[in-house]
């Protein structure tokens, strides 16, 4: 069945030889994409109405469209006009099909939670990769196969990109394809149509209040990932220590595994751990091992369960999975150390942008300050989730000794209006450990030269990002190397 077939059958259309319309020959949802003998989908989003663009699509050469609301199509358009309750979840199932249905050809792993997300993705291409199967990734830092990348503008890509792209990595003989999938993601349908064999669950904390209406809407948004899989051989993996996890766990009617510290299918216990190394017991129901993760960190000790759970679940064998895992050399801009043994005091990066995840990253620092000092510099976006801003502020100042709150991607939202949330909720003593300095740049060079010998700081918020939102504008901005620049003028 021709594509253009497949459209007619699954709208019922039944005037089928009146339609004036070729074969199609590409799918856009951006009238400025649109190519002769093209499928035009009209996409309602926030900000915008693809339903705008449609005589604009038409006179580019849109040959169909796929629409909600056909009152602004001309009478004129002698095309074929296809009609939808929902254009984003139709988009999915025809993208399906018009790429030939593409993750029924890869063993495709969807990973969701608030953190932790591209951490797996990444644990579980490293032992795949070296267990003989080739695995790609799709998630927040870019989208790759081996050496070949492209970059991500979303950590979940819209319908069109996703097809696409596992398109590409079944053409370069990928086997497995790991998938960061977030809320907005799964409430918009980009992933609709995407087979899914396995999901994990990592946990869920307060994020993205700018898009959900609560806490429990986040859930249920999430929630999907593993509730619309009708394969018999889907299986889940949920961290049970997590509270929403472990309401999940009684929605699941797929084959379901737990990991955690508690009672779980695959249960750790942390033995040892340093700035080098974490060392745990691990139980699961192929054996039992120690593990020697060259991470620190509880929370990635959660992230590596995790993924050895998959790759052991799949059928790789426990020791080989592990002896791969501890080869790990971490993500980039996740608890990234930017010092060497041979500085005075450590310096971190990371991605930590949600209060969880500032308190999570500090108090696994904080076990090994000793006596010393906890500096941490990170701010808040602009346009984005303001609820979370003095909570994430309360955090840094109950772990840190230190707080230099600056920017971070302040959109078009005034600097000044950041600030006053963050810090609207502090008493008097507690703002004495807060310096404000909104040029980021010269608040990490400041939290370089304030610290001592012994001492640890944490460059937080933007991890891996390389460039600084400012406006319409991407400013470029690397964290990292701007670290290594002040360490370096202070230090020579």
């Amino acid at each position: 069945m021709g594509f253009l077939n497949f459209l007619i059958k699954y709208f019922q259309i039944k005037d089928a030889d009146s339609i004036q319309v070729g074969e199609i020959k590409s799918i856009h949802t951006h009238s400025q994409e649109v190519q002769n003998e093209s499928l035009f989908v009209a996409l309602r989003g926030q900000r915008e109405d693809g339903h705008n663009y449609i005589k604009d699509a038409i006179q580019k050469g849109a040959k169909a469209l796929l629409v909600e609301d056909s009152s602004q199509i001309p009478s004129d358009f002698k095309g074929l006009v296809l009609k939808s309750k929902d254009t984003r979840k139709d988009l999915s199932i025809l993208l399906n099909e018009y790429y030939q249905f593409p993750s029924q050809k890869l063993f495709t792993i969807g990973v969701t939670g608030t953190n932790g997300k591209t951490t797996i993705s990444y644990m579980i291409e490293h032992i795949f990769n070296s267990c003989g199967w080739p695995t790609a990734v799709i998630g927040t830092v870019d989208q790759h196969f081996k050496e070949k990348k492209w970059s991500a503008q979303l950590t979940t890509p819209d319908s069109l990109e996703i097809f696409e792209r596992l398109e590409s990595f079944i053409n370069l003989e990928a086997k497995a394809c790991v998938m960061e999938v977030s809320s907005i993601g799964l409430d918009q349908r980009r992933v609709a149509g995407v087979d899914f064999k396995a999901a994990i669950w990592t946990n869920l904390s307060w994020d993205h209040m700018d898009y959900h209406s609560g806490l429990e809407d986040y859930f249920q948004s999430k929630k999907k990932l593993f509730i619309n899989n009708s394969d018999k051989n889907f299986f889940s993996i949920i961290n049970s220590d997590d509270n929403y996890g472990q309401k999940l766990i009684k929605n699941l009617k797929s084959n379901c595994y737990t990991y955690g510290s508690k009672k779980s299918d695959f249960n750790f216990k942390i033995k040892d751990q340093n700035l080098s190394k974490t060392v745990f017991d691990l139980k699961t129901p192929f054996g039992s091992t120690t593990v020697e993760l060259p991470l620190l960190g509880y929370y990635n000790v959660y992230n590596a369960v995790a993924s050895l759970a998959c790759a052991t679940i799949i059928g790789f064998k426990l020791e080989e999975s592990k002896k791969a895992l501890e080869s790990f050399k971490g993500v980039s801009g996740r608890l990234q150390k930017v010092t060497d043994d041979k500085n005075s005091f450590q310096v971190f990066v990371d991605y930590a942008h949600t209060p969880l995840a500032i308190a999570s990253v500090l108090k696994t620092l904080k076990t090994f300050k000793e006596d010393k000092n906890l500096i941490i510099v990170f701010g808040c976006g602009g346009d984005r989730d303001k609820e979370k801003r003095s909570p994430m502020v309360q955090e840094a100042i109950k772990f840190a000794d230190k707080v230099f709150f600056t920017s971070d991607n302040s959109r078009f939202e005034s600097p000044d209006n950041i600030v006053k949330d963050g810090l609207k909720d502090l008493e008097n003593p507690q703002k004495m450990k807060v310096r404000v300095e909104m040029d980021r740049e010269k608040a990490i060079k400041e939290s370089i030269f304030f610290a001592k010998e012994g001492d640890i700081v944490l460059i937080a918020g933007k991890g891996h990002e390389k460039f600084q939102i400012v406006g319409e504008r991407k400013i470029p901005f690397d964290d990292l190397e701007i670290a290594k620049k002040y360490l370096k003028e202070r230090f020579q």
